[in-house]
């Protein structure tokens, strides 16, 4: 497939980047977004980091995917003229002696990996890893207004029933185009992409304040606390199979609790959640529709997204722009 027009359905982190590179390319863009926004990106905390889940797993392609994501933020900050990365250290705690004992038996992989060991009581500490913070709202608010401005944005609801495939491309509400590509995170679920094996959970985030100084680093012990300021940070996150849609906090006496057990004098502010979208595997997926090839999508990065899209994008622009065939492990068609 090659391509001169392209339209991207979601202007969360993901379709933000996408639509980024592909002008890069040459390729005229048009971004559908629906307003208000439920995009997950605005909840995300924004962490890059090798070491993924409670079973101290090496992230996906983590060799790939830790030095392009750096590398394309940094570029945003210039295009953007702010800075939106920042270097708090990571520190992974460790819960109990298990989590200690499974380290150890993973220590050859994960030492690359690895600044420091933190000591703790018991004999239960942590370990200081590589990794950074992007501040991801700052992203998607760039791009929205630079593409509201140029008319590349178009604020509307996607109604897939109003595609029509034709010979040429793909007609949509009076706009034309070679592809479109479905970067709507869980809304993938309810689209053209239904028939996916989706798994859709949910995540509430506190945005907290104390009068207690913050530790300015990042500290995760299967909850995570990050900074936002010298008294203020973001608390989570939960993680719920059910009620996804549900508007209150589903879990917050639960976070409310974890919360006052690192900080016994912070109090909440608001309470943001956001849905997350993975396939069965767990892994990312980018591809075509088997009935429709210039119906493209790319999503399945759970909590990862802000690490994952800059490799993701690259792929997806090398297959669109260059049929450049994607990786195995991440084309639609493993599914």
């Amino acid at each position: 497939m090659s391509i001169q027009k392209a339209l991207i359905v979601g202007q969360g982190l993901g379709g933000s980047l996408l639509g980024w590179q592909l002008a890069k390319k040459g390729v005229a863009i048009k971004v559908v977004q629906s307003f208000p926004r439920h995009t997950a990106s605005l909840v995300s905390a924004g962490m890059v980091d090798p070491i993924s889940g409670q079973r101290l797993a090496l992230a996906y392609r983590v060799t790939d995917t830790l030095p392009l994501a750096k590398s394309w933020y940094q570029a945003l900050e210039v295009e953007m003229g702010q800075s939106i990365l920042t270097q708090y250290p990571l520190c992974r705690l460790f819960r109990h002696p298990q989590d200690v004992a499974m380290y150890h038996r993973k220590h050859a992989t994960l030492s690359p990996y690895v600044t420091a060991s933190l000591p703790g009581e018991h004999g239960i500490g942590g370990v200081m890893v590589t990794g950074f913070q992007v501040l991801v709202a700052p992203i998607i608010r760039y791009f929205e207004s630079k593409w509201r401005a140029n008319g590349t944005l178009i604020e509307r609801d996607m109604n897939w029933h109003t595609l029509t495939h034709t010979p040429q491309g793909i007609e949509w509400e009076g706009e034309t185009a070679d592809v479109v590509i479905d970067c709507s995170g869980f809304g993938l679920a309810a689209g053209l992409f239904a028939w996916l094996p989706h798994r859709l959970s949910r995540g509430d985030v506190l945005g907290c304040r104390t009068d207690d100084p913050i530790p300015q680093q990042v500290l995760n012990n299967g909850y995570w606390v990050r900074p936002t300021h010298a008294q203020a940070f973001q608390f989570g996150a939960s993680y719920a199979w059910q009620h996804l849609r549900r508007t209150e906090a589903l879990h917050y006496h639960e976070l409310e609790t974890q919360l006052h057990l690192w900080y016994p004098k912070a109090w909440v502010e608001r309470v943001d959640c956001g849905i997350r979208h993975m396939v069965a595997d767990a892994k990312p997926v980018v591809g075509c529709h088997p009935a429709y090839p210039r119906v493209a999508m790319m999503g399945g990065v759970g909590s990862k997204g802000t690490q994952l899209y800059p490799y993701l994008v690259s792929h997806c622009v090398a297959w669109l722009c260059e049929q450049v065939p994607l990786p195995a492990d991440m084309a639609v068609t493993r599914l």
